[in-house]
């Protein structure tokens, strides 16, 4: 078994997506336009949208190939919840714009067991203690330009880039938190510098996809919920040392433009 994928549960990946999909399914009616997009094989990205606690577990009801992607720090600070989130392919990133709040919530001593900085997640507190040299050594072997020297000091946006390198579908909302109002805000770069790096630095297609998800107004019981996904970004495009700022610039107007579609949708007009 290649070394990431002790990471999750592939067997508790695939007796979840039926009761979740089954749950979800009881309390919407789910939708999805653009499947099509999605590769069946090789690294796929999901640029998402968020705007309710639901929104991963039903984007990832999307296909089988999505076993991946970031969760907020906050989720992993708590034994059980972590190893269960792990087990279901969630690894963590930290939001450096609700440093001072997770400070406040949880006080100095637990934030500091598992932030190193406002921005960095301590990932010894993610990579369970057995498998953390055998990780290292594998993401050393698979990522060797990031020239990585322990795994307590690992990124998000690196492990993004390992999960691709292993052609694994990874889920990110690229907005770093939801948003209730339904309206998307200034996009975060984790998934165009994924993206970039894998494609221009190991040289690995990897493909780019708006994903965005809108539920119908308002929103209750057997509500309308529609998840599109739109055509795969050119990354090719991107060359300049702007081309991070510019991607996720363009992905930010892909997305505002699948979601009117998803919101369209949702709300029955066509």
């Amino acid at each position: 078994m290649s070394a990431h994928r002790k990471l999750y549960s592939p067997l508790l990946q695939m007796l979840a997506c039926p009761f979740v999909g089954a749950a979800l399914h009881s309390l919407f009616s789910l939708n999805y336009t653009g499947l099509e997009h999605i590769p069946q094989n090789g690294p796929f990205i999901l640029a998402a949208n968020h705007i309710k606690m639901c929104d991963s577990f039903i984007i990832g009801l999307a296909t089988e190939r999505l076993h991946f992607g970031m969760g907020k720090e906050e989720y992993f600070f708590w034994p059980g919840i972590k190893q269960v989130l792990t087990l279901l392919g969630a690894f963590p990133v930290a939001r450096k714009m609700k440093y001072e709040k997770l400070l406040e919530k949880y006080g100095e001593e637990k934030v500091h067991q598992y932030l190193l900085a406002p921005d960095k997640f301590n990932y010894e507190e993610y990579i369970p203690a057995p498998l953390r040299d055998e990780i290292l050594r594998d993401i050393q072997k698979t990522l060797p330009k990031h020239e990585i020297q322990e795994i307590k000091t690992l990124s998000s946006t690196t492990l993004g880039c390992y999960f691709a390198m292993k052609g694994e579908g990874l889920l990110i909302h690229t907005e770093g938190t939801r948003h209730a109002d339904g309206i998307i805000h200034n996009l975060y770069p984790g998934a165009a510098k994924v993206a970039l790096d894998v494609d221009q630095k190991y040289n690995t297609n990897v493909a780019l996809l708006p994903c965005a998800i809108a539920y119908q107004e308002p929103c209750g019981f057997r509500s309308n919920v529609d998840v599109v996904v739109g055509r795969k970004i050119a990354l090719q495009n991107y060359r300049e040392e702007t081309a991070v700022k510019d991607l996720t610039t363009t992905l930010e107007n892909k997305l505002k433009e699948l979601y009117e579609e998803a919101k369209m949708l949702a709300n029955g007009n066509t």
